[in-house]
């Protein structure tokens, strides 16, 4: 019903502060969250977080647009589908550049490759989580620039250790850049 209204042109037209548009554009992609979450609920991971991204992609709602890219990187990761669940974690980081959530979950990808024996993708991650902050570093927050310059550090460390010791040293360099 909340679309009805939308596209009623009369009824709009007297939305002057646009107030009433808000609240409809909330409570339509709050329906669509709750539809999402139905196919979510079935194990269908994969259409879940496809449908979590379209959603947020829709959505006006702030709130709306976070939670629902936070369910597609989780659904993603249900579905084990490891590069699209960093793809969004990344895409959150840009929206919203400290959100440890997102911060603990991509460095935390790197230290499940570590512990799995797979150095090489754990120095990948670590180097891909610094790279976001690359260009931000001292405009972030503390924490943020701390986690970015110790995953660079672990993958210098994890490059060095796996003798390849070009990108070891250009990592080191930045570190102390």
């Amino acid at each position: 019903m909340s679309k009805e209204f939308l596209g009623n042109r009369s009824l709009m037209a007297q939305d002057k502060k646009g107030e009433f548009r808000k609240k409809l554009d909330s409570i339509v992609a709050r329906a669509q969250f709750l539809q999402v979450r139905a196919v979510e609920e079935d194990k269908d991971f994969g259409n879940a977080a496809k449908g979590y991204e379209k959603l947020a992609a829709e959505s006006k709602d702030a709130e709306v647009r976070m939670k629902a890219l936070n369910n597609a990187a989780v659904s993603y990761e249900k579905a084990g589908d490891r590069a699209n669940e960093r793809r969004i974690y990344e895409r959150i980081l840009e929206l919203d550049p400290e959100n440890k959530q997102a911060e603990r979950n991509l460095v935390g990808m790197g230290s499940e490759h570590f512990l799995s024996g797979r150095y090489e993708e754990a120095a990948e991650s670590y180097e891909g989580f610094y790279k976001i902050y690359e260009s931000k570093l001292g405009k972030v927050g503390a924490d943020s620039q701390k986690m970015a310059l110790e995953s660079l550090r672990s993958a210098a460390l994890l490059r060095k250790a796996l003798n390849q010791n070009e990108k070891a040293n250009e990592n080191f360099r930045k570190i102390v850049e």
